[in-house]
Parts: C-alpha cells; structure tokens; sequence
C-alpha cells in the first residue's frame, strides 16, 4: 500500500488526516531498532478438543507491538461440530495492571486465565457467548531446546489435561456440557516474533492418557527447526528432536501454505497425522484501521489458522493411539516468492 499525498490535504476529513500522520510516525517507529527492544510479552494458548465434537482456540496475555501501551489482550475461537465458527475477543489497556499471583492469573473481567491453583480456570462471560473450563493441570512443563527460537521462547505448560466445563452463546436454549482435554502453550517473545519466527506449525495429539505435540518453526534466516514432545500419565515419554518429522503441504495459500500431513518418528512412538484443511482463519491485523494496518505490514502480516486432524500412532510399548487431534498454523509474515521449494520439502533443518 502506498500513501496517496492527497491525504493530507487540510480539506480532508481531520480524523483521517491524523490517521495517516500516525501511520507514517509508526511506520518510522517500526523500523527503528528501539521499537522492537520495547516489543514482546508473555501469552497464553489454549488449544482444546471436546468429546461433543467442539473445539476451541484462545491466546490470552499481556504484550505489546514495540510502541505505544502494553495491553492485555485475548481472542478465541470456538468451533462446533458443524463447523460453525464463533469468536469472542477482548482488549484492555494498562496491560500488567491486569496480572496477579506472580502472573499466574490473568483478569479482564469478562476473560480470564486462572493458573493460581491445582484446577486451572478459562472463562469467557460475555454477552453473545459464556464459558467456563476446569482444567486439572498434571505439573508436568515441557520445555524445547533454547536453540529452537532463542528469542521466541515457549513451555509446553499441558500437552493434553483433562478438561470440562458448560458452553453457551445466543441462539442456544441451554448450555451444553464439555468433556475433553487441552494443551497450553506458555510464549514469551522478547521482541516481535515476525524478527524471529517466519512460520510455526503446531500438531497436538488430545488423548486422556495420551498427549502429543510437535513444532516445527521456520526462522527469520529461513532454517526449519522441530521439536516433539509426548507425555502419558503424569510422566514424559520423549521430548526432543524427532528422527523424522515430514510435513507435507497443500498447494496454493498466496504465501500461507497449509500443512496435509505429518509422518512421525521418535524414539519412543511413530505414526501419522492427516491435517484437515483449516477450520478457522484469523488475521490479528483485520480490525486495525487502514493507515494503522498498512504501519504494522510493514514488519508484519501475521495470519493464525487451525483445525481438526486425524491422528495415528504406535507406541514403543506396542499400543496403538488412534484419535482426533488438531493442528495449528501461525505465520508472523508470508514466506518470500522462490523459497517455498525448500521451506516446504519437510524434514529437519
């Protein structure tokens, strides 16, 4: 996008003459060094999936974009078995004012991340929709190697814990009872992400006595890094690098491909995940206005997406894991024209 100089004409409309002067001082800002020494934060991402069929995705936390105030934010997703996709969001500023208990809880009144007991909290109340989640956190925290994304570090905080609680919003008569499991994932990126994450695929495995997640990052020098984590009954089966890891993709996605399958091997397990297409695409830019939209295109144009999968796995003990999971896409900018060949060949590094 480019800015047409007729829209600082002092005949113009005021409010879009300030707009588009905040754009360029952004604009300047994002590119200065000291923008993203400012950015980074700390989030949450709630990935579930419910015997009634439902899922859902949230990211909860407190960041900002390199300028301006530190916010608390959160937006979810939750999909029903039909594939009907609903979303509730939130944003507040004065972010950290919004953390307690050593920032274990996370309130913004109508969303809040309770960690500060032994049973974890997720509630949405608001007006189109109301959930409440109990999570019973298991304690074990896995956490990748540094060298994965050294500037984007990340705990797996549950790989696959039990999970219940009641869904509603308009158009329902009553509340639906869930009944499943969920992973969180703990980021806190000490800058942009787009400055070291071009693209992170995520694949979970949401079984009651099984939990499985694998990564695979391209960094913002074009290396491809995974990393794989499984946990059954409290303990960790494996994390590490897998021995293979072989993502295949879908053809077009204008520069945001989207993963079809994973063939996996580990010490401890192998199988294969088929990736449906995805059920829920959002673009955390959508709702900025323009001269803002096109300041922060600048460093970034972040596109998140996520979906059932369907995953298969044998264990080393010889049990077989059969069930749905779900995969995760999340791009900080398109990859660059030429560079798909290799980017999307799979394997490691």
């Amino acid at each position: 996008m480019s800015l047409d100089p007729s829209s600082l004409d002092p005949s113009r409309d005021g409010t879009h003459r300030r707009l588009v002067v905040l754009a360029i001082l952004l604009a300047a800002s994002a590119a200065s060094p000291a923008a993203a020494e400012d950015a980074g934060g700390d989030y949450w991402d709630l990935v579930a999936r419910f015997d009634s069929g439902h899922l859902l995705f949230a990211m909860a936390g407190v960041g900002n974009m390199g300028w301006g105030e530190t916010n608390a934010s959160a937006v979810g997703f939750v999909v029903d078995p039909d594939g009907s996709v609903h979303r509730f969001s939130r944003t507040d500023p004065d972010g950290k004012q919004h953390l307690s208990d050593g920032g274990r809880r996370l309130d913004m009144r109508s969303i809040v991340l309770d960690r500060s007991g032994p049973v974890w909290r997720f509630a949405v109340d608001k007006q189109e929709m109301k959930l409440e989640l109990a999570i019973r956190s298991d304690g074990v925290t896995v956490r990748p190697a540094e060298a994965l994304a050294p500037q984007c570090p990340f705990d797996v905080l549950e790989t696959s814990a039990p999970a219940s609680g009641t869904l509603w919003r308009q158009g329902m008569s009553a509340p639906v009872a869930l009944h499943g499991q969920i992973a969180v994932v703990h980021r806190a990126p000490r800058g942009l992400e787009a400055d070291c994450l071009v693209r992170r695929v995520e694949v979970f495995a949401l079984e009651p006595d099984l939990g499985l997640y694998f990564t695979e990052v391209v960094t913002a020098e074009g290396k491809r890094r995974q990393w794989l984590a499984a946990t059954a009954a409290g303990h960790v089966l494996y994390q590490g690098p897998p021995q293979t890891g072989e993502l295949r993709w879908r053809e077009g996605g204008g520069g945001y491909p989207q993963p079809a399958s994973l063939k996996l091997a580990a010490p401890k397990l192998s199988g294969r995940v088929e990736i449906a297409p995805p059920a829920m695409t959002y673009d955390p830019t959508e709702r900025l206005s323009g001269p803002l939209r096109w300041a922060v295109s600048l460093r970034t144009r972040p596109l998140l997406s996520a979906g059932p999968s369907r995953f298969d796995l044998t264990l080393a003990d010889g049990r077989h894991a059969a069930g749905t999971g779900v995969a995760r896409v999340t791009y900080t900018n398109p990859l660059k024209p030429g560079t798909d060949a290799a980017q999307l060949a799979g394997g490691g590094e």
